[in-house]
């Protein structure tokens, strides 16, 4: 009998790097966006900074200076959330490409083991088929024997 065919085990694995592939995509483009967002918080910080001191050599009030500074806190502070959501993205990506890649050597893994599966199988019937042959040949071989 022979034996069973891994073909619908490989279509679950397929299934699952796929799944595993979209997961990380997914991934990557929130890494994408908290990386855009965190630059444009630093872009937004280095430019208060130099609007500060420019306005600084101009002159300004206690109290202009005082929004500045609350809104330069505000920037860092910021930029402290984005700097560790960035760094969680980039862990999630990690483990989403650690995921992703584990399923795909688990579905090759299994690729080899089918193509090793049919071979054993293929050269099982060559050798039925093979010894068959055999038996016909010597059944024919004895008939003529006896007509003779």
């Amino acid at each position: 009998m022979k034996p069973f065919t891994l073909t619908s085990v490989l279509r679950y694995r397929q299934q699952l790097e796929d799944t595993a592939a979209i997961r990380l995509a997914k991934a990557q483009r929130e890494l994408q966006q908290k990386d855009e967002e965190f630059k444009q918080v630093e872009e937004q910080y280095s430019s208060l900074l130099s609007k500060l001191e420019e306005d600084q050599s101009l002159g300004m009030t206690v109290d202009t200076l005082l929004r500045y500074e609350n809104h330069i806190d505000w920037l860092k502070q910021r930029k402290n959330e984005l700097a560790s959501q960035l760094e969680a993205a980039r862990e999630n990506v990690r483990k989403k490409r650690d995921i992703a890649i584990d399923r795909s050597r688990d579905r090759q893994a299994l690729e080899k083991l089918k193509e090793k599966q049919d071979n054993a199988w293929n050269r099982y019937i060559e050798k039925k088929e093979a010894a068959q042959l055999d038996e016909i040949a010597v059944l024919t071989h004895e008939r003529k024997l006896d007509d003779t």
